[in-house]
C-alpha cells in the first residue's frame, strides 16, 4: 500500500495534469487521517475529493466522523453525521460508535445517550462496541444506576456483556466508593467464562481506596501478589492512597520497599507516602523522601510539596515554609491556586519563577 506522503504527491500531480485521481487514493488518505485523528485535514481531503468529482460514499463520510471523533471533537462529528442524514444516505454503525466513543471519553453521558435514541429512531442497530462506549460514558459520569440500565440493555439487544463491559460497570461502581457492587460484579465474572484481567482487580482495589477500606485494597493486592495477575504500578499506587488517606505513614513505607521488588515506584506513588507522613505528623520523613525521590531518579510535582506546605501551614512554621518554597522555586514549580494562600504569612513571598 502506497504511503501517505505518496498518495498526497500522486494526487497533486494528478490534479496539476487536470486528471481525476481515483476514489481509491481519496479513501486511503480519508483512511489515514483518521487513524491519526486530523480531523480538519480529513474535511479538507472531502472537499478535494468533491472537487475532483469522485463520488464520496458512506465509507467517506465515516472516515471524517471518526477523524474529528478521534481528535477529541465530537461536535465536528455529529455535522458530519447530519450531513450524511439530509442526504438521504444510511449511517453506518461504525460511524454513530465513534460519536459515543468520543462522548464516552469525555464523560458526557446524556450526549451519548440522545445518540444512542438517534441510532434506534434511524434504524441503525447498535452492536458491542455501541454498549461499551455508552457503559463507558456512565462509567466516567460516575453513574452506576446507569450503567446497570444499558447492561441490561445490551442483554435485551441478544448481545452477552463481555469484559470490557464489566470493567466498565466496575469502574462506574467504584467511582462512587462502592466496593460491595464492584466486587458483586467480580464475582459475576469469576463465575462466568469471563474471567477478570488486572484492570478487574485495579478498579476493585481503586474502589476500596476510595472508601477508605484499607484491608479490602490490601486483600486484593495480596491475591494479585500471590495467585492473580501480576500487579502493576497502578494497583500498588491504589493501595498507597488508602494508606495516605487514613494517615497510615509506616504502612506505606512498607508497602513501598515491597513495591521495589516489582515495578518502580512513580512520582504518584511517592506523592501518596508523603501524604501519608503528613497526615501522621511525620513532617521531617516526608520531606526526606523528597529526597529519596532525586535518588530515584524521580521529579517530585506541585502535589509533592502541597502537604508538606499544609502541615508546616498548620504549625505556623514559616521559617519552614520559606524554605520549602524555595525549594519549589528551584525545581522550577508554582504552587498552584489552592495552596497559595498557606504562603501569604511568610512575609510577602513572590510566587513568580525564577
Amino acid at each position: 500500500m502506497p504511503s501517505q506522503a505518496q498518495l498526497q504527491r500522486l494526487l497533486t500531480t494528478n490534479r496539476v495534469q487536470r486528471l481525476h485521481p481515483a476514489t481509491a487514493a481519496f479513501q486511503q488518505l480519508l483512511a489515514g487521517e483518521a487513524k491519526s485523528g486530523d480531523g480538519f485535514r480529513a474535511e479538507l481531503w472531502f472537499r478535494r475529493m468533491v472537487w475532483s468529482k469522485c463520488a464520496p460514499d458512506a465509507a467517506s463520510y465515516t472516515s471524517v466522523i471518526a477523524a474529528f471523533a478521534r481528535a477529541g471533537a465530537p461536535s465536528n462529528a455529529e455535522i458530519w453525521i447530519r450531513r450524511m442524514d439530509l442526504r438521504g444516505m444510511r449511517v453506518p454503525v461504525a460511524a454513530c460508535n465513534a460519536v459515543l466513543d468520543a462522548f464516552a471519553k469525555r464523560g458526557r453521558l446524556r450526549a451519548a445517550e440522545w445518540w444512542y435514541t438517534f441510532m434506534m429512531d434511524s434504524d441503525v442497530q447498535p452492536d458491542r462496541i455501541s454498549f461499551c462506549a455508552l457503559l463507558n460514558a456512565a462509567a466516567k459520569a460516575s453513574k452506576p444506576a446507569r450503567a446497570e440500565v444499558w447492561l441490561s440493555k445490551m442483554t435485551d439487544h441478544q448481545i452477552s456483556p463481555d469484559l470490557i463491559a464489566c470493567n466498565a460497570l466496575m469502574s462506574a461502581k467504584a467511582r462512587r466508593g462502592d466496593a460491595a457492587g464492584a466486587e458483586d460484579v467480580l464475582q459475576v465474572l469469576r463465575t462466568s467464562r469471563q474471567q477478570p484481567d488486572l484492570v478487574s482487580y485495579n478498579t476493585l482495589i481503586h474502589a476500596f481506596s476510595r472508601k477508605g477500606d484499607v484491608s479490602g485494597a490490601q486483600r486484593y493486592l495480596e491475591y494479585l501478589l500471590q495467585e492473580g495477575p501480576s500487579p502493576d504500578v497502578i494497583s500498588f499506587n491504589c493501595v498507597m492512597d488508602a494508606f495516605a488517606r487514613q494517615g497510615l505513614a509506616r504502612e506505606a513505607d512498607e508497602l513501598l520497599n515491597r513495591m521495589a521488588d516489582h515495578v518502580k515506584p512513580t512520582t504518584i506513588t511517592y506523592n501518596a507516602v508523603i501524604s501519608a507522613h503528613c497526615r501522621a505528623g511525620s513532617l521531617n520523613s516526608a520531606r526526606g523522601l523528597l529526597k529519596q525521590m532525586a535518588g530515584q531518579q524521580l521529579a517530585p510535582d506541585t502535589v509533592s510539596f502541597t502537604p508538606i506546605l499544609t502541615e508546616l501551614t498548620r504549625l505556623r512554621d514559616f521559617r519552614g515554609l520559606r524554605a520549602v518554597f524555595q525549594q519549589m522555586l528551584s525545581a522550577r514549580l508554582t504552587p498552584d491556586s489552592s495552596v497559595e494562600w498557606m504562603l501569604e504569612p511568610s512575609n510577602g513571598l513572590h510566587f513568580g519563577r525564577r
